[in-house]
């Protein structure tokens, strides 16, 4: 074993999903506390692309979890709903930001 800490499968991929939602608050945060105009606009865009590959990301594994060649295995029922749930909350944070970054994008 490494120095790494292991984490059940189920545990990481909700905390996983939780991310975006923090991520968010860094780029609603960013927009409405940073004097440089650009620093806004770059963060908000940098954490917009870099949560819409986790959604995207988190949407395939989801996608999957019907799928009798998963290596969920009895994770599957627990993870079913809630990360469903999760996904539903990432797409929204997701829109969210991309709203900021639109906003940006309009006043140039």
């Amino acid at each position: 074993m490494g120095d790494g800490i292991e984490f059940p499968l189920v545990d990481y991929l909700l905390g996983l999903a939780d991310l975006t939602g923090e991520l968010m608050r860094v780029a609603t945060n960013s927009a409405a506390g940073h004097d440089n105009v650009q620093i806004r606009r770059e963060t908000a865009a940098q954490v917009s692309n870099f949560m819409s590959r986790v959604t995207d990301q988190c949407m395939v594994l989801g996608s999957r979890f019907g799928s009798t060649g998963n290596n969920l295995g009895s994770h599957r029922a627990v993870l079913g709903s809630s990360f469903a749930e999760k996904i539903e909350t990432m797409r929204t944070s997701l829109e969210k930001v991309q709203l900021i970054v639109y906003r940006y994008i309009l006043q140039d």
